[in-house]
């Protein structure tokens, strides 16, 4: 059809689709842009949905990087679109499931302070990046530590 040429419509390995739409509709549509404006169609009253987006979910036990922007961009994008032509959006960020981490870092503090190699003053936020590191290496090789019941989990460190 006039949108697409599906010959040069590829399905990527990701799963995502590569579109490669007609030089002359894509020529149309930047010119009648810098012509007119854009021109804004709000849909009908009766057509609004009420949208939530869910999008971004790094693991907060490790650290941020710019790889977790692509979803939060995409996202908003997402968002500012479907309220432009006028849907009610509601924006989650999704954090990602960190009980698994948490628990991790917990029982090996515990373990640590308990032995005496790691006092209570070293527990930092600096310092917890690299305790996760240590917890997640001794999580994937010690059957002992993975799963290993702590009853002292429930008291503070």
């Amino acid at each position: 059809d006039e949108f697409c040429d599906r010959s040069k419509t590829e399905v990527l390995s990701s799963g995502a689709l590569r579109v490669h739409p007609p030089a002359a509709l894509v020529s149309s549509i930047v010119r009648n842009i810098v012509i007119d404006g854009v021109q804004h169609q709000k849909i009908n009253p009766e057509d609004r949905k009420r949208v939530v987006v869910d999008f971004s979910s790094p693991n907060i036990a490790k650290e941020l990087h710019v790889g977790h922007l692509r979803s939060t961009v995409i996202g908003d994008s997402l968002c500012r679109l479907l309220e432009y032509v006028g849907h009610d959006v509601i924006r989650l960020n999704h954090v990602g499931d960190w009980g698994t981490q948490i628990g991790m870092v917990l029982a090996y503090l515990r373990e640590q302070v308990a032995e005496g190699t790691f006092r209570n003053e070293e527990i930092t936020v600096a310092n917890l990046h690299r305790v996760y590191q240590v917890t997640a290496e001794l999580f994937s090789v010690c059957l002992s530590f993975s799963f290993s019941p702590s009853p002292s989990l429930s008291s503070p460190l």
